[in-house]
């Protein structure tokens, strides 16, 4: 993701650009689902 975004600023390239901010928000989002999981385990095992 960081380095199409920084290839693309640098050669100007808008649509390497945008693939690479668009790879990183797809790997934020899925850390984030990862860690809802985890959260929601963790209260389940809380629980019992």
């Amino acid at each position: 993701g960081r380095a199409k975004e920084w290839v693309g600023d640098k050669t100007d390239n808008e649509r390497l650009e945008a693939e690479g901010t668009a790879d990183r928000a797809k790997g934020n989002a899925k850390q984030f689902g990862e860690h809802v999981k985890d959260a929601a385990e963790d209260a389940g095992d809380a629980l019992r």
